[in-house]
């Protein structure tokens, strides 16, 4: 006996038949819809609600390719790539198109309209939108200098790898040339002022030529130089850097701790509460410079030594505690502070640490107090006191001392060494 549907049968039957139904319309919108996107140019019929056929155009392919170099052209499928793309514009001479090939020695072309291409002909007037690297640079942008002539004679020639402007080139001659040195005039010639009021004569900045030990003169011009910079490029004065007389001021002990803040606290100091190091050169027995950091953010005294010697090393570290001691006793006096709630600095508690990663300089070189004027140029902002010294620091560090804005006369000594320069070619040429 067969059973008869029921009621409840029915209404199944009829949902699995709408369901069909609705599956079989969504399965045709889908077909649709990728036929549309694969840009087939005959149109497609897509269902919709009033159960009237939708018939819609669909657009020609956006971009297209050449397969064969012919007229002809084969719509893009999203499986293909082209070796070659053509981005066709208006030419005067033909409204053919070209093509370029994709990504090969890119260069800047010949109008405004080709950013970066190369034609394949004269009157290709395809380009690529792409970027071309930019060559590494040396120095301050530059990636090659002017060089001294070979024959142009000077005591102190810069080192071959070292990238030079005119000017510096120029200055550079004018310091270290041979006609300087012949003549005692020029040996005194005062060839940097600092709005501090120290002078530098030539005889006093040729001491920065190889295996010359450096004069005292030339670091104090060092801690004019990048205490001007320090101050035109900072709100506050966040780094302090002490002349040579200090440390031998607070040494000797022979005026209060007053007296040397009345002396130096107005030019080379401010406020304790945004200074982060204080650098003071320190000098043994009259023939080696090493230098004191005060590192106030952190509590700790560094001793930056590039030739330590097991015989004087003791003596050195008693010098920084007796400089210590006197820090601390000036930092009492109220003026060095902003705020009078500031907590006093006790800098004869700060540990005293001697770096031992930094490189030492070389025998005989007499290269201790470039290597001083080093750390002060180079380690303001960092504590990574592993530098390098060469015969480029000592060549830098002269054209620096002339032509930064901190001297005076730099305008004057420019004008001086261009002119110098130009009469020695021409006596060259003559």
């Amino acid at each position: 006996m067969v059973a008869q549907p029921t009621k409840k049968d029915e209404e199944l039957d009829e949902k699995v038949s709408q369901i069909g139904t609705s599956v079989e319309q969504l399965t045709s919108v889908v077909n649709g819809l990728t036929a549309f996107f694969n840009h087939n140019t005959v149109g497609q019929v897509f269902p919709n609600s009033s159960g009237l056929p939708l018939i819609i155009n669909t657009l020609p392919p956006p971009f297209t390719y050449s397969a064969d170099g012919k007229k002809g052209t084969i719509p893009l499928q999203p499986t293909e790539t082209p070796n070659t793309i053509k981005v066709p514009l208006t030419s005067n001479k033909s409204n053919s198109t070209k093509t370029s090939e994709k990504g090969k020695n890119l260069k800047h072309g010949s109008t405004s309209k080709k950013l970066f291409s190369k034609p394949n002909e004269d009157n290709n007037t395809s380009y690529y939108m792409n970027l071309q690297p930019i060559h590494s640079a040396k120095y301050d942008g530059r990636t090659e200098g002017v060089r001294i002539p070979w024959w142009m004679p000077v005591l102190f020639r810069p080192p071959s790898e070292m990238v030079l402007d005119e000017i510096e080139a120029y200055v550079a001659a004018y310091i270290f040339g041979l006609k300087y040195d012949e003549d005692l005039k020029y040996e005194f010639e005062i060839l940097v002022t600092s709005r501090l009021g120290m002078f530098g004569e030539r005889c006093r900045v040729k001491t920065l030529m190889p295996r010359q030990q450096l004069h005292q003169d030339v670091l104090n011009l060092v801690v004019a130089m990048v205490t001007d910079h320090a101050r035109a490029n900072y709100a506050y004065s966040i780094c302090w850097f002490l002349p040579t007389e200090f440390s031998r001021f607070c040494l000797a002990w022979m005026k209060p701790p007053s007296a040397a803040m009345n002396s130096y606290k107005d030019d080379y100091m401010g406020k304790l509460e945004f200074m982060s190091k204080m650098f003071i050169p320190m000098n043994d027995q009259n023939n080696h410079w090493y230098l004191l950091v005060a590192d106030m953010r952190a509590k700790k005294l560094v001793l930056l030594d590039s030739a330590p010697c097991e015989l004087r090393n003791e003596a050195r570290k008693f010098q920084e505690k007796k400089m210590a001691v006197y820090l601390e006793e000036m930092f009492e006096h109220e003026s060095f502070y902003e705020f009078s709630e500031t907590n006093k600095p006790m800098v004869t508690e700060f540990p005293l640490l001697i770096p031992s990663d930094i490189r030492r300089h070389a025998a005989e070189s007499n290269d201790c107090g470039v290597w001083v004027c080093k750390w002060m140029t180079d380690c303001t902002l960092t504590d990574n006191y592993n530098i390098k010294v060469d015969r480029e620091s000592r060549m830098r560090l002269a054209i620096d001392l002339l032509i930064k804005p901190y001297n005076i006369k730099k305008d004057q000594v420019v004008n001086e060494a261009t002119k110098a320069w130009k009469e020695l070619l021409e006596e060259k040429r003559a």
